[in-house]
């Protein structure tokens, strides 16, 4: 009597781990391939946000700068993130040291980059000893909370000279808490760093 022994067809171990190890090779590469579509895609949104915001910095000072009368464009307070154009002032984020915020609205909410209406050039005046504090009320913010203005230098126009040079530094941080406008790669939002410097000349006291 003949036996006839059937043979099992399936996987051998050795055969099934090959198989594995090729699909997460796969699933590795889909997935690294994804994350630098994303690391790109949040690259070119920082620099396009932080192109965005010069614009609209330099737009907005100079528009007051070209009416200011230059006698009255106050820029003794830049170094405390202040500066005061007579009928305007802007004021924009300062850290100290330790990381606290030291320009703050009235509320004690933070500043980003906000222009008040300052008919008598109070937010530059510190003879109390420190300077005062934002009124919401009378403040329009300019640029987002993500925003960090990293400096700002304004040369006050002389006599026989109404030009003035704005140059404004900014940057995109990944998270706004970081004390000294720190701008990270990456992080826990995705988000790149974007820093760039942003210039203009304008005529003031209405100056053609």
């Amino acid at each position: 009597m003949t036996r006839h022994t059937k043979k099992q067809s399936g996987f051998t171990l050795i055969e099934l781990l090959i198989a594995l190890a090729f699909v997460a090779f796969i699933i590795m590469f889909a997935v690294t391939t994804v994350i630098q579509i994303m690391q790109t895609y949040n690259k070119g949104l920082s620099v396009k946000q932080i192109s965005q915001a010069g614009r609209t910095t330099l737009e907005d000072i100079s528009r007051y700068l070209q009416t200011a009368d230059p006698g009255a464009v106050n820029v003794s307070a830049l170094a405390n993130g202040r500066v005061c154009l007579g009928g305007v002032s802007y004021v924009w984020n300062l850290y100290n040291a330790s990381g606290s915020s030291i320009n703050k609205y009235t509320d004690n909410s933070p500043i980003t980059f906000t222009r008040v209406n300052d008919s008598a050039s109070a937010m530059c005046n510190n003879g109390g000893g420190s300077y005062p504090a934002v009124p919401k009320t009378q403040a329009t913010d300019i640029l987002a909370a993500n925003i960090w203005v990293i400096g700002v230098t304004i040369t006050a126009p002389s006599v026989g000279n109404p030009l003035v040079d704005i140059t404004v530094k900014l940057a995109v941080a990944n998270d706004p808490a970081l004390s000294g406008g720190a701008c990270t790669q990456g992080g826990t939002n995705g988000q790149f760093c974007a820093t760039s410097n942003f210039s203009t000349t304008v005529i003031t006291g209405g100056g053609n």
